[in-house]
Formats: structure tokens, C-alpha cells, sequence
């Protein structure tokens, strides 16, 4: 039951990344058809550790603000503001 669950979960994952990536793609079609997709690409897949903005961001608002994201997170979900039984908050 338990590898039935950690697949429908899996498989609900992508069909949402899938849909997120065709609406990139109608954006970028709609509002800038002039831009040839195979020299920029509306979608790029990069590993976390290559994201070097989001990356940079995280390490930023740790040092300068003090807020942990992970922290923030957690506290969230102790304090029933964040619930993994609402389909949003997945």
C-alpha cells in the first residue's frame, strides 16, 4: 500500500511539473514569439546545486535576515498552517 501511495503521489508530481512547463511554454509563445526557442529556452532543467540565484537567495536570507527556510517551514506545519491532507500545501 505504502509503494502504491509514494506513486500515485510521484505521478500526480509530474503531471503538475508537466502542466507548469506547457504553461511556460504558452507564455513564452504569446508574449515573446520573436525569441527562437532552441537559442533560449523557455524551460531549462538544472540540478539545485547549479541554480545558483535560488541558491544564493536561500544562503542570503539566512546570513543577513536570520530566517531559515526549513525552520520557517516546519513551523508552519507544527502550528497547522501547513497540512500535507490539503492538495495546495504539496
Amino acid at each position: 500500500m505504502q509503494s502504491i501511495q509514494t506513486a500515485l503521489r510521484y505521478v500526480v508530481s509530474y503531471k503538475l511539473i508537466v502542466e507548469q512547463m506547457l504553461n511556460v511554454d504558452l507564455c513564452s509563445a504569446t508574449f515573446a514569439p520573436k525569441l527562437d526557442a532552441h537559442e533560449c529556452p523557455p524551460i531549462m532543467a538544472l540540478r539545485s546545486v547549479h541554480n545558483t540565484t535560488i541558491e544564493g537567495f536561500w544562503h542570503w536570507l539566512r546570513e543577513k535576515i536570520g530566517h531559515d527556510i526549513k525552520a520557517h517551514l516546519l513551523r508552519g506545519k507544527e502550528g497547522h498552517h501547513y497540512s500535507v491532507a490539503v492538495a495546495w500545501h504539496r
